[in-house]
């Protein structure tokens, strides 16, 4: 019996010819680490959320756009069910990009709460993360701030769009895994999304 391809290649060796080569799997394909650990990560990563490439797709799985255009991150799209604790392969943000109605899946941004030591939950090699303050967030990409959940009022008081989550205090890092980041995978912003947003 003939063995194919795939079969006469390692897995580390598999993971980085689907990263690095002439795969067509990934349309676009992200500025990658020479670091094994952050390879996998960012396979790992795009194989949870290549279907989320399909903005429908991820509204049905429960996230909704939690912000307006933020510069050179593009726009959150937020799930509440994943941000109690870090899985890497549940992002509890989308990052997207919209240009002439249409929304390109960039990247995920992922949370811990304000009180752990981001270096020791985050696991990604050279990742930039910064405070997320309190925040009620709305379901048209609206927010506010307020203290505790009980403080957000239950429509935005301008738009009356509903609440669709309060956060409290925040680390939050990005991982560009959908997109080129000349800064690093890890980087907190990309400064391509000023030419394209």
């Amino acid at each position: 019996m003939k063995r194919g391809i795939f079969t006469s290649i390692t897995g580390s060796g598999l993971v980085l010819l689907l990263l690095m080569g002439g795969c067509g799997f990934f349309s676009k394909r992200a500025s990658l680490s020479a670091d094994p650990q952050s390879a996998r990560q960012v396979y790992d990563i795009r194989l949870a959320t290549e279907k989320y490439r399909d903005v429908e797709k991820a509204e049905a799985d429960g996230y909704f756009r939690a912000s307006g255009y933020i510069p050179n991150m593009g726009y959150q799209f937020a799930n509440p069910k994943f941000f109690s604790q870090f899985e890497l392969q549940r992002p509890p943000i989308l990052l997207y990009n919209e240009r002439d109605g249409k929304w390109d899946l960039t990247g995920v941004a992922y949370v811990v709460p304000f009180d752990k030591n981001p270096k020791k939950v985050f696991l990604f090699k050279e990742a930039e993360y910064k405070k997320q303050s309190k925040t009620c967030r709305y379901l048209d990409g609206t927010s506010l701030d307020a203290p505790t959940m009980e403080a957000c009022p239950k429509e935005h008081p301008v738009t009356q769009a509903a609440l669709g989550l309060w956060h409290p205090d925040l680390w939050i890092m990005s991982a560009w895994v959908w997109y080129p980041n000349p800064n690093g995978l890890f980087s907190l912003f990309n400064p391509l999304l000023t030419l394209v947003g």
